[in-house]
């Protein structure tokens, strides 16, 4: 009688593991979108130690705004696992992230950031946040950014 449950659990197992990986969909390798967020001290796209940059000096506790307008680009998926590259203007910003067993819902990471991304039909839209920016370690430190993002599917 064990034997027989043995499997059986094993059957269900196997099972349910192939339905559960047939719900994870093959992303799109372009997307474009735009992310809008909030930071509190360096503002997106200040360079401390380049002389050009708009903003020299502006550091401190205020209260900053912005809109970027960029792409992700999917470099490599292998099932439920990415590799994707944020570029704007102010840079590229490479994550690696984990599609949910459901195919729902993209955790993604990078050196500074996190985020938590929603998946419907051709597009992704999430929220996340970050710390840091250009420059020396104070800088970085003192900077701390919430945002959120909204992309479609580049179609060719």
């Amino acid at each position: 009688m064990k034997l027989i449950q043995i499997i059986f659990f094993i059957s269900g197992f196997i099972f349910s593991a192939t339905s559960v990986a047939q719900n994870i969909p093959e992303l799109p390798k372009n997307w474009k979108g735009i992310s809008t967020g909030t930071s509190v001290g360096v503002t997106i796209g200040h360079n401390p130690n380049n002389p050009s940059s708009p903003d020299k000096g502006k550091q401190g506790s205020e209260f900053n705004t912005f809109e970027v307008p960029g792409t992700l680009e999917v470099m490599q998926q292998k099932g439920r696992h990415l590799d994707l590259i944020f570029q704007s203007a102010y840079g590229k910003t490479q994550y690696i992230g984990t599609i949910s067993a459901d195919g729902k819902q993209i955790q993604l990471v990078s050196f500074h950031s996190s985020a938590l991304f929603h998946l419907e039909n051709n597009k992704i839209h999430g929220c996340g946040h970050s710390r840091g920016a250009n420059g020396t370690f104070e800088h970085w430190s003192g900077n701390h950014s919430a945002w959120c993002s909204e992309f479609t599917a580049v179609t060719q």
